[in-house]
């Protein structure tokens, strides 16, 4: 998918960043850094973007039989800010962070039937934020860390079909969702105030129902699952 790939190229380029980071330990860097690491306790905030990638679900059920379901793989931009706190202890880092993005998550399916009949799937998740348990270990420079929290988002789906027999339909909801969100990260340090990062988020989301009585349709459950792999700029207070 050009979405991974395209992530995949972010987190090089990270790793260059961080190998160039490495190799002004010298002269340059020791007037910057002083021994040892300025300690991570603080406030925190920062930008990110990347990609995001995953799937959904959608049932479509008529009267009280299931009508049929269909897994939809999604990838789109994401980009956004986020805030956090974090408090050392010895090499141990507690903390908390909250986090909003905006995106282009999306996808699409498109079909053609019998005597004219024509019909689209649509489904998206425009933004997405979270607020996370941080806990993490630093080794020199580097802070590695996990997170666990709550992600909320407001995945849309749209049905639309026409048939020239039974004419057409228009099913389209979109309500905001919470549900799990896990993730992992590692934190390179700059200086005493600035950082670079790349992070891993996995946020699985409620399922919803859009209902609306038609000639094809009752209603449709939808699952939405998304995959954030993001690059960020931080500034320690």
């Amino acid at each position: 998918m050009n979405v991974m790939k395209q992530s995949a190229w972010m987190i090089l380029a990270l790793g260059a960043m961080l190998r160039f980071g490495a190799a002004q330990a010298g002269e340059g860097a020791q007037a910057k850094f002083t021994d040892p690491v300025p300690s991570w306790t603080g406030v925190y905030a920062g930008v990110a973007m990347g990609g995001s990638f995953g799937h959904s679900k959608d049932e479509l059920w008529y009267r009280s039989g299931l009508y049929g379901a269909r897994r939809f793989s999604t990838e789109g931009f994401s980009g956004g800010a986020y805030l956090g706190y974090n408090y050392q202890i010895g090499s141990v880092i507690i903390g908390v962070e909250a986090d909003g993005m905006g995106s282009s998550i999306a996808s699409e399916l498109s079909w053609r039937g019998a005597f004219g009949a024509t019909g689209s799937l649509t489904n998206s998740v425009g933004w997405q934020a979270s607020v996370r348990a941080r806990a993490g270990y630093a080794i020199d420079k580097f802070l590695v860390y996990a997170t666990a929290g709550v992600a909320i988002a407001a995945p849309k789906t749209s049905l639309f079909g026409y048939n020239p027999i039974i004419g057409g339909l228009a099913l389209s909801a979109s309500a905001v969702r919470p549900g799990p969100s896990l993730g992992v990260g590692v934190e390179y340090r700059l200086d005493t105030h600035w950082a670079i990062r790349v992070d891993y988020r996995y946020a699985q989301f409620a399922p919803q129902q859009i209902s609306g009585q038609t000639a094809v349709t009752d209603l449709i459950k939808n699952a939405a699952r998304v995959n954030t792999v993001s690059v960020g700029l931080s500034y320690l207070f």
